[in-house]
């Protein structure tokens, strides 16, 4: 009597629950937004997702019974970061290659390389040596279940090893994915450090900007690892570098921070913001303003904005984005007020050389509409006068 086919695919699958896995999944939905905003690598984005992606789907081949490629979706996790920072570091010839498929360096042969090309690498390395080696010893325990080394790592003993209460990997696995977690973020610090500094409690407040990269989550080693690991980072040159740059820049006041950060204006803290007034950019200051001589804007934004600067009126955060093409029929480079648009009205002009909206609850009454003319004239002009000067 053969087996059916149900019986065929799940048999000597071990299905578990693994003791950390919904915790450290939960972390892992986190990290799939990591993105470095270094303009140079942006490739190297696909590597971080690629990797954060396999280490997801390794806790479910693990839990599904899929022991053995649980494993190997972890070294190839790792391996991944490894070779995104080796191209990173690499001319373009040699990232033609790769996509081409061409001849490239195994695993052992890139982390060598590293060492050589790489100097923020090779300084967390020493600075950090029981962790990588750790890690390492870690992989090569996992390797001889990846090429099944030992009966315990076949399929069909597995039911045999579990009666007899012996070890089926599911510690030593959890203590090799945390590793690997840990040591991808690393690759990702290394690669941007910006991503450390903008989780550093003494700098967040002298950020001045909203940037691409993504901030790292410090939680996960004080809870899986140890947050010594952090602080020693935050000791290597390559950090320091990056932490002196922004140290040395005025701390931001909430509000101030709010605006440059968040694109947010507390109607009620107008004058926190006047304070670091010095701070904003040109149509910042211009808003500012305008707030400041109490014409009621709930937002300000360009064509090019994502969701434009709000104030602490506006109220329909579900609507805040828009689609393509939605302004272009409000578009007036000569200004043009009051134009109805569902239940709001839009205001445009052009300023600093970009076509601004305006979004209002209220019609702008006459005196409004003429304060608006001038200061949208003047600014216009102290531009054209800045223009000059320099040429």
């Amino acid at each position: 009597m053969f087996p059916d086919e149900n019986e065929l695919v799940n048999s000597y699958l071990l299905k578990i629950n693994l003791k950390d896995g919904k915790r450290l999944m939960e972390y892992l939905q986190r990290f799939v937004y990591l993105t470095t905003g270094r303009a140079d690598v942006m490739f190297c984005n696909a590597f971080i997702n690629e990797s954060i992606r396999l280490l997801i789907n390794s806790i479910r081949l693990y839990e599904e019974g899929f022991f053995d490629c649980a494993f190997y979706s972890v070294r190839q996790a790792v391996e991944c970061t490894n070779n995104m920072l080796y191209l990173a570091n690499s001319d373009e010839a040699i990232l033609k290659s790769w996509r081409l498929k061409e001849h490239f360096p195994p695993d052992n042969r890139i982390k060598d390389k590293l060492q050589k090309i790489d100097t923020s690498y090779k300084e967390v390395y020493s600075i950090l040596p029981s962790f990588f080696d750790t890690y390492e010893d870690l992989l090569k325990r996992a390797n001889k279940i990846i090429h099944k080394q030992g009966f315990n790592a076949f399929y069909s003993f597995r039911e045999i090893y579990k009666k007899k209460n012996e070890n089926t990997f599911e510690e030593f696995f959890e203590e090799f994915l945390i590793y690997a977690i840990a040591r991808t973020i690393i690759m990702y610090i290394i690669l941007d450090p910006l991503s450390l500094a903008l989780c550093d409690e003494r700098l967040i407040m002298k950020i001045p900007f909203m940037p691409m990269t993504e901030p790292i989550d410090i939680d996960f080693f004080t809870e899986f690892l140890s947050k010594d690991i952090i602080d020693k980072l935050k000791e290597t040159e390559f950090y320091n570098e990056i932490f002196y740059f922004f140290n040395a820049k005025e701390e931001l006041n909430p509000e101030t921070f709010d605006v440059l950060v968040n694109e947010f204006y507390d109607l009620d803290k107008l004058h926190s913001i006047e304070l670091q007034r010095h701070l904003l950019n040109a149509p910042e200051r211009f808003f500012l303003d305008v707030l400041q001589h109490g014409i009621k804007i709930k937002r300000f934004f360009n064509e090019d904005s994502i969701m434009g600067y709000i104030t602490s009126d506006y109220t329909d955060m579900d609507n805040i984005g828009w689609k393509s093409g939605e302004y272009d029929a409000y578009k007036k480079e000569v200004p043009y007020f009051n134009m109805r648009k569902n239940n709001c009205f839009i205001s445009t002009f052009k300023i600093y050389d970009d076509i601004c909206f305006f979004e209002h609850d209220m019609m702008l009454n006459e005196k409004e509409v003429e304060w608006l003319n001038q200061k949208i004239f003047s600014a216009n002009e102290e531009l054209k006068a800045l223009y000059d000067e320099l040429h």
